[in-house]
């Protein structure tokens, strides 16, 4: 729910967890932060999603597919979903590519999968792709740490 904010009241948003609580920090921050969007929470606990039948113009995730070790099912869920030209924005929590970091992590990781659920030595979402995607644009927010990839469906 932290990016609720940041849509455009004109923006219909539906927002999927698979875990109940995080749901629920999404519907306080609507509340709190008082978001102008129009906002459906779904909780999706399963593969195949459960939604009314629509096709996503854009997707964003947002440290969500860092906390998979395989997020190959979902991508291939989100596929379902969209049509072409659709685009997919991740955010994400990668393993370094610099040795003296990749031993840091390799060292604190067990915890931070502990803590957040996230594994900062999976290899990349968008090593996951298939022909469904294109990368458009690859960006390093925090180099050797997180990154945001866009990508396109084809």
């Amino acid at each position: 729910g932290k990016n609720l904010p940041y849509y455009h009241n004109s923006n219909n948003v539906i927002g999927l967890d698979r875990v109940k609580s995080m749901l629920a920090h999404a519907a306080q921050r609507i509340k709190k932060k008082k978001v102008q969007a129009n906002v459906m929470l779904t909780l999706q606990k399963e593969l195949p999603w459960k939604l009314p039948r629509i096709k996503f113009s854009k997707i964003v995730a947002t440290f969500v597919f860092c906390t998979m070790s395989n997020p190959k099912p979902v991508l291939d869920e989100l596929t379902k979903w969209v049509g072409k030209g659709t685009k997919l924005l991740i955010f994400e929590y990668v393993r370094p590519t610099n040795r003296r970091a990749q031993a840091i992590v390799d060292l604190i990781n067990p915890i931070i999968v502990k803590l957040f659920g996230v594994d900062l030595t999976r290899k990349p979402t968008h090593e996951f792709f298939d022909n469904d995607w294109k990368i458009t644009r690859r960006i390093d927010i925090v180099k050797d740490l997180i990154i945001v990839v866009e990508a396109i469906k084809t």
